[in-house]
């Protein structure tokens, strides 16, 4: 929450300076800029890293049953991403037939379907 807050005020720092100097000082704006966005970015990460470190080691499924961060487990878990990406390859290798090396058509001759399917190469 912190980060994004520190996001936003970099971002009005850079758009509307507090101060007259400052409007025209491009340097020291360009300096405040990158500043506060450093410190975002870590703050981000770090709060990445505490809900991750929570997830491993306070995380308990059998007592936080159907809460929001079961919710949360729930849409990341392996067959969620492993739907998503075979959804999203199939429409990625439709759009670029030729995008992969290492898939080649497997269509029927004459099948007269306008569908590439596609299967890896062994």
């Amino acid at each position: 929450m912190l980060g994004s807050l520190t996001i936003v005020v970099a971002h009005h720092m850079y758009s509307m300076p507090p101060y007259p100097y400052l409007a025209i000082d491009y340097g020291t704006q360009l300096s405040l800029f990158t500043h506060h966005m450093w410190i975002s970015g870590f703050l981000i990460v770090g709060a990445a890293a505490h809900a991750a470190i929570f997830m491993v080691r306070d995380y308990d499924p059998t007592t936080r049953y159907n809460d929001l961060l079961d919710r949360v487990a729930h849409l990341t878990s392996f067959t969620f991403l492993t739907a998503h990406l075979f959804v999203s390859r199939e429409s990625f290798s439709g759009m670029f037939p030729s995008s992969s090396p290492f898939l080649r058509k497997s269509e029927p001759p004459g099948s007269g379907t306008r569908y590439y399917h596609y299967r890896l190469d062994n």
